[in-house]
């Protein structure tokens, strides 16, 4: 519910902003045609989701609450969307809100590690075992390093040394929490935009060289050091076929992502109504279960598939919605791309850019269905958009 109530005070908040603010002081943007597309596409898949949470509920047998929740949710998210592309708040102060992005990232990393650490510490239970109670899983609590990291390059680009410094504490910090609580995926995703740095400079091809090998040297031997142990089973699961089944059940974490991926499009290959519709909004919590254990049966034997599924977003999305909402939510990736591209800055281009394949990668390793963060980064007028530009200038309400 952390999202519905961030969502809601985002709304009020723009809603106070034009209240408040004087006529002739409202400064409104041109739209160009690709960002009226990208804005028609994101609400037809807003709407799209209202459908379908509609859908999953009568053919499901859904609670009300959870009904109301889902509505809620697509529907403030589709009023915040249409309140944006007023273009009322076309002036987007980067400075600013790049320090509120690492100020607020930064707390949160360090509430996230000393939450875990005290809780071993003077409560004597495992941070792992906190996950799904009071921290989400280490994949999604540890999704906000994404924005994190760029906010801390961003702030890496500045001149004044106590703003590098900011920059590099992130950075730091990012890849502790990583370690600590084993998120492959965030340390990942520092680690990319850590060997981006040496191209956000105009400096020399010979220290750029240097600077780029030492970045690599160090996030080798960070990879080795949260995954290395598991680099040979990597390499079996790789190129020796059936063995992976019994690696990954030796192992664990990895094994039903895997099957979800497999069970999601076997689920929407059995006719044309799921294979564009899908099953509704949370189907695939229950839709999943004979797909997994039929997969189980062939290559875990005792394994059993329970419900709810707990999928992740690209599998989670594909059950409920079909390939016509699956084809709605990635055009918003392929137009921030062309977005983003467009952009003559180019080393903004560059970071940017370079999120977003990044941000895709996180589909396939947790659900962020309802993380708000999700959409502000690909929505119209979103955060990767705004980043990437120009502070533009606004044209004057008649």
């Amino acid at each position: 519910m952390v999202d519905e109530f961030l969502l809601f005070f985002l709304l009020a908040g723009a809603f106070l902003s034009l209240f408040l603010a004087r006529k002739k002081d409202i400064l409104k943007e041109k739209r160009n045609p690709l960002s009226s597309f990208h804005l028609t596409i994101f609400y037809l898949f807003v709407f799209y989701m209202i459908f379908q949470t509609a859908r999953g509920f009568f053919a499901w047998e859904g609670d009300l609450i959870q009904l109301g929740r889902w509505l809620l949710y697509y529907s403030m998210l589709g009023l915040l969307t249409f309140v944006l592309a007023q273009g009322r708040f076309s002036y987007f102060d980067k400075k600013k809100a790049v320090l509120l992005i690492y100020g607020t990232a930064f707390f949160y990393s360090l509430f996230y590690l000393f939450h875990g650490s005290l809780s071993e510490l003077l409560r004597g239970v495992n941070r792992f075992s906190l996950q799904g109670y009071e921290w989400s899983g280490t994949s999604t609590a540890t999704f906000p390093f994404l924005i994190a990291s760029l906010s801390a390059l961003f702030l890496l680009r500045e001149k004044s040394l106590n703003y590098r410094l900011l920059g590099v504490s992130w950075l730091v910090l990012g890849i502790i929490v990583s370690i600590y609580y084993h998120s492959r995926v965030s340390l990942f995703a520092i680690v990319i935009f850590m060997v981006l740095i040496p191209f956000l400079f105009e400096i020399s091809q010979r220290k750029k060289i240097i600077f780029l090998a030492t970045i690599i040297l160090i996030a080798i031997s960070l990879i080795w050091l949260i995954a290395g142990p598991r680099f040979k089973d990597y390499y079996e699961i790789a190129f020796q076929g059936e063995k992976k089944y019994e690696i990954w059940a030796r192992e664990g974490g990895d094994i039903d992502r895997y099957m979800y991926a497999r069970s999601a499009l076997s689920a929407v290959q059995g006719d044309l109504k799921s294979f564009l519709f899908g099953y509704g909004l949370r189907a695939h919590r229950s839709v999943l279960i004979p797909y997994l254990q039929d997969l189980y049966d062939k290559h875990q034997k005792g394994f059993i598939a329970e419900e709810p599924v707990r999928a992740q977003s690209f599998n989670a999305l594909l059950v409920d919605a079909g390939w016509i909402g699956m084809i709605l939510f990635l055009s918003n990736f392929l137009i921030v791309a062309l977005v983003i591209f467009q952009q003559k800055n180019g080393w903004r281009r560059l970071l940017l850019f370079s999120a977003l394949p990044i941000l895709f990668f996180w589909l396939f390793v947790t659900n962020l269905g309802d993380t708000l963060l999700l959409y502000l980064l690909i929505m119209p007028s979103g955060l990767l958009i705004k980043l990437s530009q120009d502070e533009p200038v606004p044209l004057k309400n008649d």
